[in-house]
């Protein structure tokens, strides 16, 4: 298992808009968008290569102005790993081999697509999510706390009213927001249409080879993590731009990981306390060139 050493202090450069590399390179490396591995790219690739898919691209946080420009770079992606396979036997249900198709993506020039638009792609990346918790430790943290402070009763015997309303409000506001029914509406309509859930969820018609008529398991996952991430900067950004105390919500979030963390390999990030912090959990990096 890959571990990061543990994020203390962000560099500088994460904290001051800057444009972005100019002219058609390969992805541009920082810090966040360095966290994702191979396997995390291609499996974001692969949903996004897909054109049924990207009505969804808005709800999980990915707007672009030319959404095709993007979705062909994204297939560039798979058609440089035709090896790549449908694995009906993995009990994942999952393509094998998919970090080929991350790591064509990672080399890729992105020609065709205008600069504002890459920009925007690398600050979905920079401020994203995955499954696993050791790339983006502190926003899975902030996640489960919101979820943890929604659900349940606890934080109300240990943090006295008025604080404690903000944090309640805050976490209820962002579980609502990610229960959206509209979501789950445009989830349901691709499931439902059998040409859509074939061709879209499957890539029969692109260039992973799977076996007709099996099902592909969560393939919507990756894209909910992104969803998760993307959500919460929002409402940090809201919760911020009113002039409220981050130092209210970052309570609640250390409150959840000093009683609910109780792994061995993730209780060395509680560590790094000011990495709970609000200025230290997003990216403003292509915020300087993102509108």
């Amino acid at each position: 298992m890959k571990h990061y050493p543990l994020i203390s202090k962000v560099p500088a450069d994460l904290a001051t808009p800057v444009a972005a590399q100019s002219g058609a390179c390969a992805m541009i490396s920082t810090p966040f968008i360095d966290r994702y591995t191979d396997n995390h790219l291609g499996e974001l690739a692969i949903m996004l290569s897909l054109e049924g898919i990207w009505e969804l691209a808005p709800m999980v946080g990915l707007t672009v102005g030319d959404p095709e420009a993007l979705r062909q770079i994204f297939v560039r992606a798979t058609e440089a790993a035709p090896m790549a396979i449908y694995d009906a036997e993995d009990v994942m249900g999952w393509v094998r081999w998919k970090h080929l198709v991350g790591a064509a993506l990672r080399k890729d020039d992105f020609s065709g697509m205008a600069r504002t638009d890459l920009d925007r792609f690398y600050d979905w990346l920079e401020n994203g999510l995955v499954g696993t918790a050791h790339e983006f430790p502190y926003r899975h943290f902030w996640v489960d706390a919101c979820r943890w402070a929604a659900k349940y009763d606890d934080i109300t015997t240990q943090v006295e009213s008025p604080v404690v309303d903000v944090m309640r409000d805050f976490a209820i506001d962002y579980q609502e927001a990610l229960n959206d029914p509209a979501y789950a509406a445009a989830k349901e309509a691709i499931a439902k249409n059998h040409d859509s859930y074939f061709d879209t969820w499957q890539k029969t018609k692109f260039h992973i080879n799977i076996v007709p008529g099996v099902l592909v398991s969560h393939p919507l996952v990756p894209l909910n993590n992104m969803r998760r991430a993307h959500i919460l900067r929002a409402k940090t950004d809201a919760y911020l731009d009113t002039g409220r105390d981050a130092a209210v919500l970052e309570r609640m979030v250390l409150l959840y990981a000093e009683q609910k963390i109780s792994s061995k390999w993730l209780k060395p990030y509680l560590e790094a306390r000011d990495a709970f912090c609000l200025d230290r959990l997003w990216s403003n990096r292509f915020r300087g060139t993102v509108t």
